[in-house]
């Protein structure tokens, strides 16, 4: 079992966009490696996101998406991320890799809070392209839309955005 350490810091915080409207995204090629003793906890050791991140300058993509190196979604550079499809709530399961996030455990809670259907589940590249809508979430964005994806559009945000107001009523705001 993992102990907890707090750590704090103090200096000028840098805000993250608001992004009500959506974010641009793509696929990332640099892979995250699986070890399931890490798994689902946040460590110091974040050079496969930030390899990731260095992929590409697009200033209009805010976000880039990864998988581990048995092709199956883990995680954004710098969040968790959601895919809807058929009313359900899916996000990937995160027992060989990827990181427990604070906004993903609210997003969970509130899904249940609302009835919407919620799996734990492993997820792929076909996943992303038959989803309706697709969000990704950390504790500093709070909940992004993804609107497109390498360039295919997300046209849906229903349940995104009902995720988002029982979010603010439960007072975690963006």
């Amino acid at each position: 079992v993992p102990q907890v350490t707090v750590a704090v810091g103090c200096g000028a915080g840098r805000r993250a966009p608001l992004s009500t409207a959506g974010i641009a995204a793509r696929t990332c090629r640099t892979p995250v490696g699986r070890n399931p003793v890490l798994a689902g906890m946040k460590t110091l050791n974040r050079l496969e996101q930030v390899l990731a991140r260095a992929e590409w300058q697009d200033e209009d993509v805010a976000e880039g998406l990864m998988f581990d190196t048995d092709g199956q979604l883990v995680c954004g550079t710098m969040s968790n991320v959601f895919l809807v499809r058929e009313q359900q709530l899916l996000t990937p399961l995160l027992d060989h890799c990827g990181v427990l996030g604070i906004m993903r455990a609210q997003v969970m809670a509130a899904a249940g809070r609302l009835g919407i259907p919620l799996a734990e589940t492993r997820l792929t590249l076909t996943s992303l392209q038959q989803a309706e809508e697709v969000f990704v979430t950390n504790s500093q964005i709070g909940i992004w839309p993804v609107t497109s994806l390498d360039g295919r559009p997300y046209v849906g945000k229903r349940l995104t955005a009902r995720l988002r107001a029982e979010l603010a009523r439960a007072g975690i705001a963006e």
